[in-house]
């Protein structure tokens, strides 16, 4: 950026999850925003532009849900559905030091689509009558599953049929239905078309989450709070503050998580917690494969060469390798 002919650096506020919780109120929340990371993830593949935002939007909840996960837990999301985009899946691993390198713990996201056979001509004939299909549009009826391995004991999942006109009201109704908890849900995916004309991925979201108001984790109230603090600390005015963001706040790089959250909610007050990384990263390794394959019986492994060579494609990262 340019002021009076003066280079300015801003500050870029990307690939980070922002936890927060409101002042004498039982409500917690996230904010995520990611630029680079969501961007490597979709031009990995050649998807339809309303298939990438679906996988944009998933992406964008998993990060959302995944800032309690255990160091080395891993939180999948997947749905199933009858339509042109037969599934999707999402996880997040929150790696430790020696696992991914990172100086932190940090928050690892990876995904991919699937189109079912005739997917690429049920979706060029949405294109024709609609700028944005709805979710019922793109994947039909099916279910949404969220899968919780902590690596403690036996993986915990919750399934409910997809519902709703967007993925994030399906996690809403995940939410209601299967752990009875109020939780609101905003999210903005979009690619943008930079000044030297290349094309790139942002997303945004904001999570408002209701804690129980007896036991579990919850803010102290004071019981000699005033009428109008306790209107203040209402979850049903924190909502209508909470629907007031935008997509252009959710997606502005340089307005600072806690910035906007100030705009929300100084009346009653905020508080944050340390923001959290958020990396592309795929589990996928030529060890890996190279152990699968030497498992499997000697005519599988004929079966599957061409030209001498077996060829093994991740469909997460779509790296390619080979073996003799």
């Amino acid at each position: 950026m340019k002021v009076n002919n003066i280079d300015i650096e801003l500050i870029s506020y990307e690939n980070i999850v922002q936890p927060f919780f409101l002042n004498h109120a039982p409500v917690r929340g996230r904010v995520v925003r990611m630029g680079a990371v969501i961007d490597d993830v979709l031009q990995r593949h050649a998807y339809p532009l309303p298939v990438s935002r679906l996988l944009g939007e998933m992406l964008t909840l998993t990060a959302l849900l995944s800032t309690n996960l255990p160091e080395n837990g891993i939180l999948t999301l997947q749905a199933k559905g009858s339509g042109a985009v037969s599934f999707l899946v999402t996880d997040a691993n929150n790696c430790v030091v020696e696992n991914c390198g990172a100086e932190n713990k940090t928050t690892n996201l990876r995904g991919y689509a699937n189109l079912a056979e005739d997917g690429l001509q049920q979706i060029k004939k949405l294109k024709e009558t609609t700028k944005k299909p709805s979710l019922k549009q793109l994947m039909g009826e099916g279910y949404l599953a969220i899968t919780l391995d902590t690596g403690l004991g036996d993986p915990y999942q919750g399934i409910v049929p997809l519902e709703g006109d967007s993925l994030s009201q399906a996690v809403q109704n995940y939410f209601v239905n299967s752990q009875q908890m109020d939780v609101l849900i905003q999210l903005a995916v979009r690619r943008n078309t930079n000044n030297d004309g290349k094309k790139t991925w942002k997303s945004g979201g904001i999570m408002l989450e209701r804690m129980p108001e007896d036991g579990g984790i919850q803010r102290v109230i004071p019981t000699n709070i005033t009428p109008e603090d306790a209107a203040l600390s209402s979850w049903e005015y924190n909502s209508l503050l909470f629907k007031t963001t935008t997509n252009d706040e959710l997606l502005d790089p340089h307005l600072s998580p806690s910035a906007l959250l100030y705009r929300l909610f100084n009346e009653g007050g905020v508080w944050i917690n340390d923001q959290l990384p958020v990396n592309f990263g795929c589990r996928c390794s030529r060890d890996k494969i190279d152990s699968i394959l030497s498992g499997m019986a000697a005519q599988d492994l004929e079966d599957m060469k061409v030209d001498g060579k077996i060829t093994v494609t991740c469909q997460f990262c779509n790296n390619t390798e080979e073996f003799s």
